[in-house]
C-alpha cells in the first residue's frame, strides 16, 4: 500500500479578467449629517469583479433621519445593506483565510472625514480612482477562476491589501515582499507533497468549499498539523517564534484536481486489507443505513489517505449485514430444533420434579429447604403449597 499519496499536477486557470475602467465622480453626497449625528466613514472605492468598473460609492446613512419605529422594529433589510456593506475588505488587518470567497462587488472602506484627511471632493475622489485602477486590474488578474468561480490568490490578496493601504489616511501601498505571509497553496502542495489530503476530492459544493477554507486558515499553523512548512514559507515576528502565515487558492486547486478528473488509483474495497478487517470487526445484523454509509465514508477517507480512490465500500457493508443476518436467520431453526429436543429430554425430569416438591411440601419441610434441594424458586413452593392445602 502506499503511504504518501501522489500529488496530481495541475496548473489552476487565473481568471481571464476584464480591463478596469474608472467611474468618474462628478457629485458627491453632503458631508454634514442630519440629526447631529457622526457622519462617520462614509466613502468606499467599490471594484465590481465581473465587469472591472471601479467607482466611488457613498453611504448616505448620515443623511437619513432616524425613523423612531426603528427603535422597535430595527432598520430595514435594503438600508442595512446600503450603509453596512457586507464585502468591505479591511484587507491590511483582517487575515485572507476569513475570507471564503470572491464577491461580485469588493468595498474599500476610504480612510476619510477626520483632521488629517477630511472627506474627499470630486477632484481628490477622481485622483484617488486613478491611483487605484493599476492596482485593482492587479488584483483582477490575480484571482483565480475555477469553472467560472472566483478564488483569491496571493497575488490579488496582496492588491486587495494594496487597494486598502490607498485608501488610508497614510496612501502607502507596499511591495510584493511585505506580504510574504501570503502564500499560494499550489506553491505549498508542491514543496510539502504531504500537505495533499486525497479524500478532499471525494467532496463537492458547500462541503468542498467548508473544508478548504479550514485548510486556508489552519494549515501550518496548528501544533501537528504541518508545521514543517513555516520553514520555507511565512513571515517571522520579530522577537518571537510566530510566524504568520496565510494560504491561499486552496479551494481553487482542489476544484480545479476534481475537474481535471480524479487521478487517485482505484482500489476495490475487496483488495483494502485494512477495511476488510474493519467490516468484519464493525458491521453488525442490526447495523443501521446510517450506520453503514457512516463506515463506508470512513473508510473512503482511510484509504485516500494512502492515496487510493475506494469503490464498493457502502456495497460491502451492505452485503456484510445482510450475510450476518442470514446466519442469524438460519440459526434461529438450529435453536428451535435443539429447544424441542431438549424439551423431550426434560419432560420426565420436570414430571418426577413435580411430584417431588407436592410430597415435601406435604412433609412439612421448610419453602427454603425445598427451594434449594430442588432448585426451584420460592415463589413456585409457595405456590405448590397454596394448592396442596386447598386440597387438604
Amino acid at each position: 500500500m502506499q503511504t504518501t499519496p501522489a500529488v496530481p499536477s495541475i496548473d489552476v486557470p487565473r481568471y481571464q479578467a476584464p480591463h478596469v475602467t474608472v467611474a468618474r465622480v462628478t457629485e458627491l453626497l453632503p458631508t454634514e449629517p442630519v440629526d447631529g449625528r457622526l457622519a462617520g466613514r462614509f466613502q468606499h472605492l467599490r471594484l465590481n469583479a465581473r465587469t472591472g468598473e471601479l467607482s466611488f460609492y457613498e453611504s448616505n446613512q448620515h443623511l437619513t433621519p432616524h425613523d423612531p419605529a426603528w427603535d422597535e422594529t430595527g432598520v430595514p433589510a435594503e438600508l442595512r445593506q446600503l450603509w453596512h456593506l457586507d464585502t468591505v475588505l479591511v484587507a491590511e488587518t483582517q487575515r485572507p483565510r476569513s475570507v471564503t470567497e470572491v464577491s461580485e462587488l469588493l468595498h474599500f472602506q476610504v480612510d476619510s472625514g477626520h483632521a488629517d484627511r477630511p472627506y474627499l471632493n470630486v477632484v481628490s475622489a477622481n485622483k484617488l480612482l486613478d491611483l487605484a485602477r493599476p492596482i485593482a486590474q492587479e488584483l483582477l488578474d490575480g484571482l483565480y477562476n475555477v469553472d467560472g468561480q472566483l478564488d483569491w490568490s496571493a497575488a490579488s490578496w496582496h492588491a486587495s491589501r494594496n487597494l486598502t493601504r490607498l485608501a488610508s489616511r497614510h496612501a502607502n501601498p507596499q511591495p510584493r515582499a511585505v506580504d510574504c505571509d501570503l502564500v499560494d497553496f499550489a506553491d505549498v502542495v508542491t514543496i510539502y507533497p504531504r500537505v495533499f489530503e486525497g479524500d478532499v476530492l471525494d467532496l463537492k459544493g458547500e462541503a468542498l468549499a467548508k473544508r478548504c477554507a479550514t485548510i486556508s486558515r489552519f494549515l501550518g499553523c496548528l501544533e501537528g498539523w504541518h508545521p514543517e512548512i513555516t520553514q520555507t514559507f511565512g513571515r517571522r515576528e520579530p522577537g518571537s517564534n510566530w510566524v504568520d502565515l496565510s494560504i491561499l487558492g486552496v479551494w481553487s486547486w482542489y476544484r480545479a484536481v476534481i475537474l481535471a478528473g480524479d487521478p487517485r488509483p482505484v482500489l476495490n474495497v475487496r483488495d483494502w486489507e485494512p477495511g476488510q478487517k474493519r467490516l468484519a470487526g464493525h458491521i453488525t445484523s442490526s447495523a443501521s443505513d446510517a450506520e453503514l454509509r457512516a463506515w463506508a465514508r470512513d473508510e473512503a477517507k482511510h484509504a485516500a489517505r494512502e492515496g487510493y480512490r475506494l469503490e464498493g465500500a457502502r456495497r460491502a457493508a451492505h452485503r456484510r449485514r445482510s450475510e450476518l443476518r442470514r446466519q442469524e436467520w438460519q440459526r434461529m431453526a438450529v435453536v428451535a430444533r435443539e429447544v424441542v429436543e431438549l424439551r423431550e429430554v426434560l419432560a420426565p425430569l420436570l414430571t418426577e420434579r413435580a411430584a417431588l416438591l407436592a410430597a415435601y411440601v406435604a412433609a412439612r419441610r421448610s419453602d427454603e429447604e425445598i427451594s434449594v434441594q430442588l432448585g426451584v424458586g420460592r415463589e413456585e413452593v409457595a405456590r405448590v403449597r397454596a394448592e396442596v392445602s386447598a386440597t387438604a
